[in-house]
């Protein structure tokens, strides 16, 4: 929460100078000429050689206007208060160097600024992992970060990662750490731009993003891998005084009505912001400049929770969005376990973790949540009433939950169907209900009366809020005093199919 002078105000004067605007004096800002070549670098070494040819055809902007190379991969662009000029990474090549598709314009009233691509042949089935709030503001997070997630993905073979906004909690000095930790996947990383990656001490909302692009790149871009288009979108307005609202700005969706020109509407098109759309002020705006589109699925994040959105359309398929949750959980809060890591269950009731995209080979896509720490079938968990002999203080008042199940599924949604049978019984159906989960309001409780958090630990905040991913199974009454199997299945469009089970005992004294 803390802005430092080195974190925030030099990396701000920085970029205004580069953008050859003084806002302190009231200067105009004028725009310059900004010229150069896309390459296909074979060598990788981000320097153009005299082998090397340029790219025809290849996108560039300067988040308004798009112009493609000519035949010997040229082009001129104006620049833009504030704006990087990028490249649209096309199909089939990579950016040679983590920077090397876009640049940061200067003063001088001629510039040039090649961009190197690597060729890098891509197929048309792959996973994109999805990682929403990481919301670093310390090494510590960091250490949890690549134990839960970076260790894990070595070995995994997808195409590229998304972080989904707040890479960091407001301390942009951990900028280059977090970068570090990212660079550590091993593969490509493209970021979104957050609430809590604003820059707080500039006087024009204009350059609120000026330290992440210094890091990050551009606030908002397209790239293309296979036959799918991701459009990366700035959704957070700054206000000043630590404020914002969700709003995509004018120069933003004239830059995806430029870019939509140059793409097949009838292939896989996916937004990328961070605040999701129902918090989205303008969010008519934008449904009205992909109308014509029918292939379209929003990502999203902010909320700490996983939440799967429908949303309808005049004509064609409901556009489906993904909240994704955070890589942190509950902002890294919660119990540490004996490795030190916080426990931060998210407020829904699913762990911390992240999201796996598997698009497919016809503009298809399928969907697929990871738990931290946890294998990846896990996908759900079940709620039986059980009294502590050994710490009552766990136990739950007698309430609803006595005579039922709860199940939450950690990526459910509105079309997730959710069946429970009891010893080898016959299927049955659970039904969706919003109330708390009832592992996190166990959480709750004992915060409450003091249990949690031990020293050291955070405690969870806010309170237990209702999940958008749980069902409840009726359970029937005069169950004999023993145990009972419960076996759960959820099953969904999006690809999912999982089973859990739960052994629920039955007392005398439980008999009602």
């Amino acid at each position: 929460m803390r802005n430092s002078f080195v974190s925030y105000a030099l990396p701000m004067l920085f970029g205004l100078l580069m953008a050859g605007r003084d806002l302190a004096y009231g200067q105009r800002f004028t725009p310059h000429t900004v010229v150069g070549t896309v390459f296909a670098d074979q060598n990788g070494n981000g320097q153009r050689e005299s082998s090397e040819a340029g790219v025809a055809g290849v996108l560039v902007s300067n988040g308004v206007e798009i112009v493609p190379t000519d035949r010997k991969g040229r082009y001129r662009l104006s620049t833009r208060p504030g704006r990087l000029i990028f490249v649209v990474k096309p199909r089939d090549y990579a950016p040679a160097q983590p920077t090397s598709w876009y640049y940061q314009p200067t003063a001088a009233s001629h510039q040039t600024a090649d961009f190197a691509l690597q060729p890098a042949p891509e197929k048309n089935a792959y996973d994109v992992v999805l990682l929403g709030d990481i919301q670093a503001g310390s090494q510590d997070d960091l250490y949890h970060f690549n134990h839960l997630v970076t260790e894990e993905l070595y070995d995994d073979p997808y195409a590229f990662a998304l972080t989904l906004g707040d890479i960091t909690f407001d301390e942009l000095g951990v900028y280059p750490k977090t970068k570090a930790s990212l660079a550590a996947l091993g593969k490509p990383v493209y970021a979104v731009f957050g609430n809590h990656d604003q820059n707080y001490e500039v006087q024009d909302a204009l350059y609120a993003d000026s330290t992440y692009q210094r890091y990050f790149g551009p606030s908002y871009y397209a790239l293309q891998h296979g036959q799918a288009h991701f459009v990366v979108l700035n959704d957070v307005a700054y206000l000043g005084q630590k404020k914002y609202e969700g709003r995509i700005s004018s120069e933003q969706l004239n830059f995806l009505t430029n870019y939509l020109r140059h793409s097949d509407p009838e292939q896989l098109h996916v937004l990328a912001m961070h605040i999701p759309l129902a918090e989205v002020v303008n969010k008519a705006d934008l449904l009205r400049v992909l109308a014509g589109h029918s292939n379209v699925a929003f990502i999203s994040a902010h909320e700490h929770r996983n939440r799967r959105e429908y949303h309808l359309q005049p004509t064609g398929p409901a556009w489906q969005e993904i909240v994704v949750g955070a890589t942190c959980g509950s902002w890294w809060q919660g119990e540490h376990d004996i490795f030190g890591i916080p426990s931060a269950l998210m407020n829904c009731g699913a762990p911390k973790g992240y999201w796996k995209m598997q698009v497919g080979e016809h503009s298809d896509y399928q969907l697929a949540y990871k738990a931290s720490q946890y294998p990846a079938t896990f996908q759900m968990s079940v709620w039986t009433p059980e009294d502590s002999e050994w710490d009552p203080a766990q136990n739950l008042p007698a309430d609803s939950t006595r005579s039922v199940a709860m199940i939450n599924v950690f990526a459910g949604s509105p079309k997730t169907r959710v069946e429970f049978r009891l010893n080898d019984g016959a299927w049955q159906p659970a039904y969706p209900v919003m109330t708390p989960d009832p592992y996190v309001a166990r959480l709750y409780q004992l915060q409450q009366r003091r249990v949690y958090p031990s020293a050291k630990a955070s405690a969870l905040a806010g309170k237990a809020e209702p999940s958008p991913h749980l069902w409840r199974a009726r359970l029937p009454s005069g169950l004999p005093v023993g145990t009972h199997k419960i076996e759960v299945r959820a099953t969904d469009p999006c690809g999912l199919n999982a089973r859990a089970y739960r052994v629920l005992t039955v007392h005398p004294s439980s008999l009602r």
